[in-house]
């Protein structure tokens, strides 16, 4: 009967320890979160400077749930990308939800190919529309901007719909 009474002591105190440990560990868990101002070294950077055509990135913001959507935008050539940033800012210009100062941090490119029925072939069309406003617009940059090259058959391969999501301040 002693037998029974050590297992018994031994199994709930086993129960215990597991719980204290696992308040300690929450515990330690909640205190050791970094925050932004955590990152430890001496370096400092000065601020640098734009002009007034770049948009101002500002890095504690989300992005919209509403996008500004540009439909039938016409590409002839994918490698002259300031013609195809001044098309592209002159159909933003025309969109009452939509201005070419954002700054976009999703931007869905469907690439048209009714005509072609070459699905590889337009998500190509597209990437490489992604990288040509890459080099070319401001409102872009390859660090924090997801570019998404996607079809549309119901458009012409010479014809782009892009979705562009803004970034907003946070509230």
């Amino acid at each position: 009967m002693a037998n029974k009474s050590t297992r018994t002591n031994s199994g709930s105190l086993a129960g215990w320890l597991f719980a204290d440990l696992a308040i300690v560990l929450a515990i330690a868990f909640l205190q050791s979160s970094i925050g932004p101002n955590d990152a430890q070294g001496a370096e400092k950077f000065a601020p640098t400077t734009t002009a007034a055509a770049t948009p101002q990135q500002n890095l504690e913001t989300g992005v919209s749930i509403e996008p500004c959507k540009v439909k039938f935008l016409r590409v002839t050539n994918l490698k002259n990308g300031e013609e195809i940033k001044s098309n592209l800012i002159s159909e933003i210009s025309k969109q009452t939800d939509c201005s070419s100062n954002d700054f976009y941090g999703v931007v869905l490119i469907y690439a048209g190919n009714a005509d072609t029925k070459n699905d590889e072939g337009a998500k190509t069309r597209a990437l490489a529309l992604c990288d040509s406003l890459f080099e070319s617009w401001d409102s872009m940059k390859r660090s924090s901007t997801y570019c998404e090259g996607l079809k549309d058959d119901s458009i012409d391969s010479t014809y782009f719909s892009l979705t562009l999501f803004p970034y907003v301040p946070n509230p």
